[in-house]
């Protein structure tokens, strides 16, 4: 591998595992940003973002932890085509965590869910998958609007 896709590759993982602190994907069209954030949202939803909820709604069932951690994500993107195409990829990639097929989800670095347990991450899934219609994927616009509408 050469030091630059070496570099890359680091830069993926981190993008993919580290949540305490902004993140940003500067990169032209057609280099991986949308697969990268949709790996990113998988990771913090099955990993971290759970176990934040699971502490948070100690003792809670686990359709109310995973509809938590989806009302925490907020994916932004500028048309409405990506936002559905983003929205059917995170979609897609729990399904692929469900049935097991991790190792087929493009973009997302081995190391990035190999933390949990098989049986873990598919528990997880499903009740994230169950629970989908709580996750935001929309455009700045519809953001802003709602966000208007909400707190005029």
């Amino acid at each position: 591998m050469t030091d630059r896709a070496l570099a890359d590759r680091g830069a993926r993982i981190v993008a993919q595992t580290i949540f305490d602190r902004p993140l940003l994907l500067e990169a032209g069209a057609g280099t991986g940003k949308t697969t990268t954030l949709v790996a990113r949202a998988l990771s913090w939803c099955i990993g971290p973002g759970w176990e934040e909820a699971a502490l948070r709604l100690e003792g809670a069932e686990p359709h109310k932890i995973a509809a938590d951690v989806l009302q925490g994500v907020v994916a932004i993107t500028f048309t409405e085509a990506a936002a559905a195409e983003m929205a059917a990829r995170i979609a897609e990639s729990l399904a692929s965590v469900v049935d097991g097929r991790e190792g087929d989800i493009r973009g997302l670095e081995p190391e990035t869910l190999e933390a949990l347990g098989s049986a873990t991450r598919r528990r997880r899934a499903e009740m994230l998958l169950e629970t989908f219609d709580h996750l935001t994927v929309s455009t700045i616009h519809s953001f802003c609007f709602s966000l208007l509408t909400d707190h005029p």
